[in-house]
């Protein structure tokens, strides 16, 4: 388990002064995701194009508003997965072969399990599960990144937090600022 860490704004000071925090779990075959925001969420641009579906739907660009991400792959393996899942729980899980290379939605992965733990002016908690497909997951150590994309409410260009960064420019992708999960510890 990894427990709540603290994801950083890729531009420093960042522009809106709420906190980041998520966990990642990992149950034989399911990954599960704590994302919390603190702070006052009156800064960020929560409104999806769409409502909040009864149950989460699929959904597509949706890092171009406020979203809370995942990616992961196994060491030694280029390919690797990514999660996004918006405020209003469209979600979708993308699959590529290498860095940024042949982008298509994991048919593997139908559907989700998304919900809104807390949601006040103060805080937002998101919750994801999400089932590997049984083909991708290998003997190897998986490796992660937790990230979020936060839209300000005001017209800025978006806010980009990871547990780590690409030394360069915000990118999610970059497979050297993914971690090692150790299902022992």
């Amino acid at each position: 388990m990894i427990g709540r860490q603290p994801l950083c704004d890729f531009q420093q000071p960042s522009k809106i002064a709420v906190s980041v925090k998520a966990s990642l779990r990992v149950e034989g075959s399911l990954i599960i995701l704590d994302y919390l925001v603190c702070g006052d969420l009156a800064l960020i641009d929560f409104e999806q194009k769409q409502p909040a579906a009864p149950n989460p739907i699929r959904g597509h660009n949706l890092w171009k508003q406020t979203c809370f991400e995942a990616f992961w792959g196994f060491q030694n393996d280029p390919q690797y997965w990514e999660l996004n899942v918006s405020a209003n729980r469209s979600w979708n899980v993308y699959h590529f072969s290498d860095y940024r290379q042949t982008m298509k939605e994991e048919p593997a992965i139908q559907a989700i399990d998304c919900k809104i733990i807390i949601q006040t002016a103060t805080e937002f908690n998101l919750q994801v599960c999400v089932q590997l497909p049984t083909n991708s997951r290998k003997n190897n150590l998986l490796e992660f990144n937790l990230c979020a994309v936060l839209k300000p409410s005001a017209a800025e260009d978006n806010c980009y937090f990871a547990i780590q960064h690409a030394p360069k420019k915000p990118d999610f992708h970059f497979r050297s600022a993914f971690l090692s999960y150790d299902e022992k510890k």
